[in-house]
């Protein structure tokens, strides 16, 4: 079983990928929204996601954690709106929604 630490690890990473091509500012913003809005839990299940099993572990971790949203750019999840209490959103829509908002109080 995961955390999500090793989630919001994965989240930078993939942020930094080249094809993105974010200046590091940007990176660190994000890093900062997660370590200011996100809470660390633990996974308590085990999930089986045969569609990607790489996913599984977002989908145990929101469900541990009583999730309040999960964000993905996974088209595995294009047709989902909920994942137990979370609600789906794209990166996009969370950035409006979350980002600029929090971004507006800070």
């Amino acid at each position: 079983m995961g955390s999500t630490r090793e989630i919001i690890a994965e989240y930078i990473g993939v942020l930094r990928r080249a094809k993105f091509n974010l200046p590091e500012t940007i990176i660190q913003r994000w890093a900062a929204v997660f370590e200011t809005l996100i809470t660390i839990v633990e996974e308590k299940e085990t999930v089986d996601f045969p569609c990607d099993q790489k996913d599984a572990k977002f989908i145990a971790c929101a469900l541990s954690a009583a999730a309040d949203y999960f964000v993905t750019g996974d088209r595995d999840f294009s047709s989902a709106y909920k994942i137990g209490s979370a609600t789906v959103l794209s990166v996009s829509m969370f950035k409006r929604l979350i980002c600029d908002a929090w971004e507006k109080v800070t």
